[in-house]
């Protein structure tokens, strides 16, 4: 690594931690004065309340990380161009880009890290969160959620819950319909708990149809029953409540990883046309929201490290007027991808355009202001 590069990243990584820890002070704040009642009601130790804040770091950092990089770069490129530093290294055949280097190795580091927190990270913080607020609340019916129907279609199985816990992923009045080695089952029981590797049901009746005679089961009734094959696990059907849900409104960020989305697609061949699309924005989206601390640099890059004798700061200020309207775009663009509905009729001439609006909408603030900054650069060099 050059000399330069280590005096750029000096600049650069000051600033930027200090605007992480910030940032994310600054948030934790405002929460926690709005939870503090909760958390009183609750009787959540000062350790609990930590931990709580702790797990809810990597959903925050989807929101802070880009903000935090484009305040540093912007602060870093504004100060190397007030000390005339930026013109001296363009002078002794440094380019454009070549200064920008390091910059984008540290915003290519923040992305990646980015997508692995809100990959893996995420979905196991949401998981304590719930742990410790489930384990505070008190055992009301606050706790469960109430039929929950859903059809798996790669196994083929019907499942309807009465009611299920989601903490605990405890189950009562149990109604599946399976199909295994060949013959229908019909499953009723009165409660249902994950073993880790199997169901366990309680006061179970179960019906089998043998074919071809599919119309006089034979009915077994059983105080206790375990199921291996039916391997729909509770977290599988917290993700079908979580998308469920979804298809009633749009939520920006619902928590869903790639994986459940995947899963979810896999077994749910058919849709309707709002869930499908909804579900193919989230996953663009996932893909999209990474890209943001690249896309930050080639923002502050053109306004706060271009030359001339004008004002750095008022370059700064529109670097971060167009920071945020490029934000706000995200936002809106991802409303609108989730509102526009392909018509039937279009969609069966052109089966490839219910697909395409939703990942145009998550990617185009990115594709509009990437593309914007890579011209204005150009034109700087």
């Amino acid at each position: 690594m050059r000399l330069v590069d280590r005096h750029i990243l000096r600049e650069l990584l000051a600033p930027f931690a200090y605007c992480l820890a910030g940032f994310q002070i600054f948030w934790m704040a405002v929460d926690l004065f709005a939870q503090l009642e909760v958390y009183r009601r609750l009787k959540l130790s000062v350790i609990e309340v930590m931990g709580l804040y702790l797990w809810k770091m990597p959903e925050l950092l989807g929101v802070i990380m880009p903000v935090a990089l484009l305040m540093a770069a912007l602060y870093t490129f504004g100060e190397m161009t007030r000390h005339n530093e930026w013109v001296a290294l363009r002078s002794v055949g440094f380019s454009q880009w070549r200064l920008c280097a390091p910059i984008f190795a540290v915003g290519l580091v923040c992305a990646v890290t980015l997508f692995a927190f809100t990959e893996i990270v995420e979905p196991i913080g949401q998981e304590r969160i719930e742990r410790i607020l489930g384990g505070r609340r008190a055992a009301t019916e606050q706790q469960w959620r109430h039929n929950v129907h859903f059809r798996d279609e790669t196994r083929n199985q019907w499942w309807r819950i009465g009611s299920i816990n989601e903490q605990t992923g405890e189950l009562r009045r149990v109604d599946i319909e399976y199909w295994n080695e060949g013959m229908k089952h019909w499953l009723i029981a009165e409660t249902g708990a994950w073993k880790g590797d199997a169901w366990e049901f309680q006061k179970v009746k179960l019906h089998i149809y043998r074919p071809p005679e599919l119309d006089l089961p034979e009915i077994t009734t059983t105080n206790r029953l375990s199921l291996s094959h039916l391997d729909c696990t509770p977290g599988q059907i917290r993700t079908e409540m979580k998308i469920s849900t979804l298809a009633k409104r749009f939520v920006f960020n619902p928590h869903l990883s790639l994986r459940d989305i995947r899963d979810y697609q896999r077994r749910h061949k058919t849709m309707d046309p709002e869930r499908a699309a909804q579900l193919t924005l989230y996953w663009h989206g996932r893909w999209a929201q990474p890209v943001q601390c690249l896309v930050v640099i080639l923002v502050a890059i053109p306004f706060a490290a271009a030359p001339g004798r004008r004002n750095v700061m008022a370059g700064v200020a529109a670097s971060i007027g167009i920071g945020f309207a490029y934000f706000a775009l995200q936002v809106y663009a991802m409303i609108i991808g989730a509102g526009v509905i392909v018509p039937e009729s279009i969609a069966t001439q052109l089966p490839w355009l219910p697909a395409l609006i939703p990942a145009v909408a998550a990617w185009t603030p990115n594709i509009l202001f990437g593309g914007a900054g890579i011209f204005l650069v150009r034109r700087m060099s």
